[in-house]
């Protein structure tokens, strides 16, 4: 990027750029098959401009710059001309290229995305009808979602996501564990207690936190409850 920012409760310093019309967070996006967000299922953390199967192997570019000075610098992705991707057996050919830009602005982590020509020669394909556009967090539980195969992306346009530049980002559904102790254990009585888990998305992590567990206790879990140990 040339700067730090933070987004959704991550520390940004680089990005991952993808071909598909789509920036990584944390590792490259690879996938050419675009789903809606926000969702559990990978990838995660991202920032879609334009996220459907582009093929800038044939022909456009694909290009980056870092602009500005601190603190209003701007980190500048530009997808130009590029095709939608086509088998090549196909009998159809795209009779042009996609032109857009994604723009993450650093003093606020905000994101910008601008539209050229969202023209493909392709009818199902023209204005976004079949791509994805719009953000998710790095854990796939939370995103803002601008289109999802609708069509919604003209040429000319532009639309900015704004992000707390801060990272105060909430959880909207945070983990909850209704109980603060347990029963006490008997000598030589074997010994298991559920402890309920309200909320979140499993699988959860443990951890004991100022005490420790004796030497014959131990702490599971599963995606469905916590498990005593054998």
């Amino acid at each position: 990027l040339g700067f730090s920012l933070s987004f959704l409760c991550t520390s940004l310093s680089h990005v991952f750029v993808g071909s598909n019309g789509i920036l990584g967070f944390g590792s490259p996006v690879t996938s050419y098959s675009n789903t809606s967000v926000p969702s559990l299922v990978e990838p995660n953390g991202f920032a879609a401009a334009f996220w459907m199967d582009l093929d800038p192997g044939r022909s456009g570019s694909v290009r980056t710059m870092t602009l500005g000075s601190p603190p209003n610098r701007r980190f500048v992705t530009t997808w130009t001309d590029v095709p939608v991707w086509v088998p090549s057996t196909s009998a159809v050919t795209p009779a042009s290229g996609v032109t857009f830009q994604s723009i993450l602005h650093e003093s606020t982590a905000d994101i910008t995305f601008q539209y050229l020509d969202t023209t493909t020669g392709d009818p199902t394909h023209d204005d976004g009808r079949s791509a994805t556009v719009g953000i998710e967090s790095p854990t796939g539980r939370a995103g803002t979602l601008v289109t999802f195969a609708r069509g919604f992306v003209t040429e000319n346009t532009a639309l900015r996501c704004a992000v707390p530049g801060t990272g105060s980002f909430i959880d909207p559904n945070p983990v909850s564990i209704p109980i603060t102790s347990l029963p006490a254990a008997k000598l030589s009585t074997a010994y298991a207690q559920l402890i309920p888990v309200l909320a979140g998305v499993a699988p959860f992590t443990w951890s004991i936190v100022v005490v420790s567990l004796p030497p014959c206790l131990a702490l599971y879990a599963n995606p469905r409850r916590p498990t005593p140990p054998p």
